[in-house]
């Protein structure tokens, strides 16, 4: 909606009957035949990346003579909502499980953010939490709290993703097993530390993961 709000300077709300009939439209007209699977893939990660809610980088867009809203200097009135949006803060403290050479992946099933996205196990709090904090909390000694092999090694820095209506925060713990390793957490999956890319996870993941390869 936002990238194509912007693209072509359609000011009707995204949240009505006949703006949601209209955007399909558009984006239909716009399907190539030839892999429109990757096309709409490359639309939401433009948007997630390029074309952001609030001060994209426009001089640096390859779409930038065609877009109108960058002509007619409407870029933070698009896309327009009929109600607004509540935004929620929402704090995701990530267990990144070195099991050996693998490590613990669970999909993301419930309708919410991310929806059959993987991500590491998580404890969902009020806020982001320390090391005693996390060490101290149930869903924390679910998993470990008998295994007295396990090594809470560092944690990351703070990271900030923003969707439409969620502001999620989040803090990646890395905890490493001594052998001879753990039991698969409830609701995960074992999988090969070097075979992550094989399974779709958000962008927040993707950053984290990049992150640590660069170390």
């Amino acid at each position: 909606y936002r990238f194509l709000s912007r693209l072509f300077g359609v000011d009707l709300a995204i949240d009505t009957a006949t703006g949601k009939k209209y955007f399909a439209e558009l984006a239909k007209n716009l399907l190539p035949e030839k892999n429109p699977g990757l096309h709409n893939q490359a639309i939401m990660e433009f948007g997630a990346l390029q074309c952001v809610p609030s001060s994209p980088v426009c001089t640096s867009c390859p779409f930038i003579e065609m877009c109108s809203a960058f002509r007619n200097n409407t870029i933070p009135k698009l896309p327009v909502k009929k109600q607004k949006t509540t935004v929620k803060n929402r704090f995701f403290n990530y267990l990144y499980i070195e099991n050996g050479k693998n490590t613990f992946l669970q999909k993301r099933t419930a309708k919410d953010v991310w929806q059959n996205l993987y991500e590491f196990p998580l404890v969902e709090t009020d806020k982001l939490l320390t090391i005693g904090e996390l060490v101290a909390h149930p869903a924390y000694n679910e998993i470990f709290g008998n295994q007295p092999n396990s090594n809470l090694i560092k944690t990351s820095n703070p990271l900030k993703h923003v969707l439409s209506h969620r502001v999620i925060h989040a803090q990646f713990f890395t905890i490493n097993i001594q052998s001879p390793g753990i039991e698969t957490p409830t609701g995960a999956i074992e999988v090969p530390l070097d075979e992550i890319d094989r399974y779709a996870v958000s962008r927040l993941m993707e950053l984290f993961l990049e992150s640590r390869t660069t170390i």
